[in-house]
């Protein structure tokens, strides 16, 4: 199945199944600092018991509760009639991902070191019960010297095991410059583990000061790939930023549908991810197929 995002149209190829969402439900909506377009994708389609089919819808910023969106059923060109919708939890799959250069152990807005408020954040987070641990996996990474990425975390659903491992975290002096390219691979590669459902919706959290003075020019190509796999990117910036950074930081976040926020207070992310979390209900629609 390829998984292909599109605001007004969806398809899954195999079934050329089409669910079409009224215009009209589609006004502009400002997020928590900037405007987040609406989506509306399909991230699954059962046929097990064909010809009776269920097909399950992502979608989010779409101006009312997902439940009252009206979606209308098309395969092959032929209009289907809904016998049942639904709202179901298929959970997410959240990435964090520490940019530690050397500058993560200077303060920062809240005056601590930084790699402090990232531990703080995603303490603050992991205790908030914002995630559901039946549903919503995490796992988390940074760079290491010689020019690798560590581990934190493998994937959990144990979101307490989550807090203890970057409780214990401390980054290495002497890394240098971490490319954002490279970081941001690494993290999307994670998604490829077996135990993962592609229905999820899934996302990356970048703490990062947003200087990328080794891989500028890479960083779009590195937001393709998350397009290409429906991953939202959301970045959080460390410390006051240049001009520059906080570019590189926007539109990051921009181009992959997620938000950029300034981690200026202890709960400057509380939002942010509640909109991550939104993200794990999505609506099932069953139908007899008529093709």
């Amino acid at each position: 199945m390829k998984r292909t995002q599109y605001i007004l149209h969806l398809c899954v190829v195999l079934f050329l199944l089409c669910l079409v969402a009224a215009t009209a439900v589609f006004p502009r909506l400002v997020g928590a600092q900037q405007t987040n377009p609406p989506v509306l994708r399909v991230t699954g389609v059962d046929v097990d018991n064909y010809p009776d089919v269920r097909a399950y819808v992502y979608g989010q910023n779409l101006g009312k509760e997902f439940a009252d969106v009206p979606l209308f059923v098309k395969q092959d060109g032929v209009d289907q009639v809904a016998t049942g919708s639904d709202i179901v939890n298929v959970g997410t799959q959240v990435v964090f991902l520490i940019d530690s250069s050397e500058d993560i152990f200077k303060p920062g807005k809240t005056e601590i070191p930084r790699y402090q408020e990232v531990i703080d954040a995603v303490t603050r987070v992991t205790r908030s019960g914002v995630f559901d641990p039946g549903s919503d996996l995490m796992t988390g990474f940074a760079p290491a010297p010689g020019e690798t990425i560590e581990s934190i975390i493998d994937w959990t659903k144990d979101h307490g095991d989550v807090y203890n491992h970057f409780y214990q975290y401390m980054p290495e002096h002497g890394i240098g410059q971490t490319p954002l390219n490279k970081l941001i691979y690494y993290g999307l590669d994670s998604f490829s583990s077996p135990q993962l459902d592609e229905r999820a919706q899934r996302a990356m959290v970048l703490f990062s000061d947003g200087v990328d003075n080794l891989s500028p020019e890479w960083i779009d190509t590195a937001t393709s790939r998350a397009q290409d796999m429906n991953v939202a990117i959301y970045t959080v910036l460390l410390g006051d930023g240049t001009r520059a950074s906080r570019s590189n930081l926007e539109r990051i976040a921009v181009t992959t549908g997620g938000q950029f926020i300034q981690l200026t207070s202890e709960g400057a992310l509380d939002a942010m991810f509640k909109h991550i979390a939104q993200g794990s209900q999505q609506r099932s629609i069953d139908y007899r197929s008529t093709s």
